[in-house]
């Protein structure tokens, strides 16, 4: 998990809002290795957005680095995690006029939501732009 945090600084920003109504509550998976009477063994474990808090705290909880003396903490840390999960509390709470809607580009090709499908078959891009994109809903 602490080597996802410093090397994917983007994983913040990726983190469920814990406030937000889902239809289906997302998960954070982690493969994780235990030790049991000298037994190593791997077992995957979920989280849901509120568990996956603790997830990160305790991966975060090393991220330092001592410097003659001083205790320097690495650029992913505490600090960022607290600023990313302030900055979903602001837009959970934000009130937008009526008539505002949202819009959703999701990938369709890929195995991620986190991916961006412009084109398809159906939908083509034509001399490099993207056909006028009709109102969709949000998927979660």
């Amino acid at each position: 998990m602490h080597q996802l945090l410093v090397e994917c600084p983007s994983v913040y920003e990726m983190l469920p809002n814990p406030y937000f109504s889902w239809k289906m509550q997302p998960q954070i998976n982690v493969w994780r290795g235990h030790t049991e009477d000298g037994e190593t063994s791997v077992k995957l474990e979920s989280y849901s957005p509120i568990e996956s808090i603790s997830l990160f705290k305790e991966a975060l909880r090393h991220n330092e680095l001592d410097y003659g003396g001083n205790t320097i903490a690495l650029p992913f840390n505490f600090s960022i995690l607290n600023w990313a999960a302030g900055t979903r509390k602001l837009i959970n709470n934000a009130k937008l006029p009526s008539g505002v809607c949202f819009y959703n580009i999701y990938g369709t090709s890929f195995d991620t939501p986190f991916d961006v499908c412009l084109a398809n078959r159906k939908r083509t891009q034509v001399n490099g732009k993207i056909p006028l994109l009709q109102k969709i809903s949000h998927v979660f």
